[in-house]
């Protein structure tokens, strides 16, 4: 009862993940990693998880059929139990591919983050350099200015200054 509770609320986190059409909101973001991988990957990884919950429940399932035998057969038979074996060694190894592709993918979006921020640096550094240029441009024009607006401003000043005492005195 507890495993089929326990895999029908992961079922329906990871469906809820995957129907999302954006990243969810600050406020309802929970500390969970699979909100951070591609759609992708998190079906991979509900693939793996619904691969070893069916083969958990197979084995629970041929167990308890063993167990409510009356009999004196034995609980399992060596066919039986290799047969798990091979069935386990099957998914571990199909696990195990899983995960290291899901690993490589994720290392590859990774990179993948890195030349985006390193672009963005490279962009946002030439924009700088492009702004102080043209800042320095701006405050060696207005230097070479300098001169011509200080004798402007004096002589523009000099009548008004004559109009003044005049209309003073």
């Amino acid at each position: 009862m507890s495993l089929e509770y326990e895999t029908r609320q992961q079922n329906s986190a990871l469906t809820t993940l995957k129907q999302r059409a954006a990243p969810p909101a600050l406020t309802d973001q929970k500390p969970n990693v699979l909100y951070t991988m591609p759609v992708q990957t998190v079906e991979r990884l509900e693939e793996v998880l619904r691969q070893t919950l069916a083969l958990q429940k197979t084995i629970q399932t041929s167990m308890a059929a063993l167990a409510t035998k009356e009999s004196l057969e034995p609980l399992a038979t060596a066919e039986q139990l290799h047969q798990w074996l091979e069935q386990t060694q099957a998914l571990n190894q199909k696990t195990h591919r899983a995960m290291g592709e899901i690993l490589s993918e994720m290392r590859e979006e990774h990179k993948r983050d890195g030349r985006q921020r390193d672009e963005f640096t490279r962009e946002l550094s030439e924009i700088r350099m492009t702004f102080q240029k043209d800042t320095q441009e701006a405050i060696a024009s207005l230097r070479r200015w300098i001169p011509f607006i200080v004798m402007s401003s004096a002589a523009a000043a000099v009548p008004v200054c004559i109009l003044m005492w005049q209309t003073l005195t």
